[in-house]
């Protein structure tokens, strides 16, 4: 049975933050599922659906996008110290960057950790000599990705039951259409426009793309089944309750890294697991509710990968920018700039709330 909202807010069935946890959870799993079958998933109707995504949406606590994954990407963590008394300025300055997708205040030696992003590793050293040079760092130390086990688009809210995510998972499954191929400009402008927004429909694609929507179709379907475009629902931290979010650097004998990767992707609280070139060689991002939930997570992951020595613990104290998207405070969307594996956007901010 399907109820509207004043039905479930009326007969106490679900408060209003469970049932909005529910629709994101869900458009993790499906990103561009209709607002009829998330609905029909979850017991709602499509417009409670569709009202309530609109008012996340507005409100900044969630948003969906695209971007280049791995392995057709190129990624790096650089470590900042910025001049103190220009913090704000400098972040901004840093958040305009397309090819910075990601800015995170820490805790520990540095400031802050940027992920750098690019189609290569050339373009990539670009990126980061341009982090470098930017007025108002005063140093730097760059990691590189060897590579992304699993990514924060896999990341889930455990906000449905099982038998939800049944039913929701089953409305993202569709076969390999055809090979990946050669990327061109089409699949670089269509991977653009759905950086911004990943659930613009079809119609829309093809009118801004001055192509027919059978073509747009079939190009989505290409970079998305073959791993070359990567879908993500995000919600802001006050949303999903996670206070303390961590990087743990570990370092792994190579015999056991591959092992040890793939365990800890088992781990909900587990969102990134990255390998990673320097000092430590695997780097994992967890998402806790408290801080007094990692010591029990880090018995744990000892327990699964004895072998593995932590190098250090960096506390993300703020999110300033997450996957394009420029956060307040409170970690909500205040605006988006384009995300630039290529090098070639004019910089500068976009939507600006």
């Amino acid at each position: 049975m399907q109820f509207s909202d004043g039905e479930e807010e009326k007969l106490g069935l679900r408060d209003a933050d469970e049932i909005d946890l529910q629709i994101a959870h869900a458009l993790q799993i499906a990103p561009r599922a209709s607002w009829r079958d998330i609905g029909d998933a979850l017991g709602l109707s499509a417009t409670t659906v569709a009202r309530r995504w609109e008012a996340m949406s507005e409100r900044g606590d969630a948003w969906i996008g695209a971007y280049v994954a791995g392995p057709y990407s190129r990624m790096a963590h650089v470590m900042v110290s910025v001049d103190r008394s220009r913090h704000r300025e400098v972040l901004d300055r840093l958040a305009r960057m397309g090819s910075v997708v990601s800015i995170e205040e820490i805790s520990g030696r540095w400031d802050v950790v940027l992920t750098a992003t690019a189609i290569s590793v050339a373009r990539l050293s670009e990126v980061i000599n341009a982090v470098r040079a930017a007025d108002g760092v005063t140093a730097s130390h760059t990691t590189l990705s060897m590579g992304i086990v699993q990514h924060g688009a896999k990341w889930r809210l455990d906000a449905l039951s099982p038998a939800q995510v049944a039913r929701v998972s089953a409305l993202g499954v569709h076969g390999l259409v055809e090979p990946l191929g050669q990327i061109d400009a089409f699949d670089r402008d269509l991977a653009f426009l759905l950086g911004h927004d990943a659930r613009m429909p079809a119609t829309a694609l093809a009118q801004k793309l001055g192509v027919s929507i059978n073509k747009v179709r079939r190009r989505f379907a290409r970079l998305v089944d073959s791993g070359w475009l990567s879908l993500r629902c995000d919600v802001s931290l006050a949303m999903s309750g996670h206070e303390f979010v961590a990087y743990l650097q570990l370092r792994v004998p190579p015999a056991q890294l591959q092992e040890y990767a793939r365990m800890l992707t088992a781990l909900p609280e587990i969102r990134l697991v990255t390998y990673m070139a320097g000092p430590y060689n695997l780097v994992v991002m967890v998402m806790l509710r408290k801080p007094e939930d990692m010591p029990p997570l880090e018995t744990r992951i000892a327990e699964l990968c004895p072998r593995a020595d932590v190098y250090d613990r960096v506390v993300l104290l703020r999110f300033h920018k997450r996957i394009g998207r420029v956060l307040d405070a409170d970690g909500r969307v205040r605006a988006f700039v384009p995300m630039d594996f290529w090098l070639d956007m004019p910089g500068g901010l976009a939507d600006e709330r």
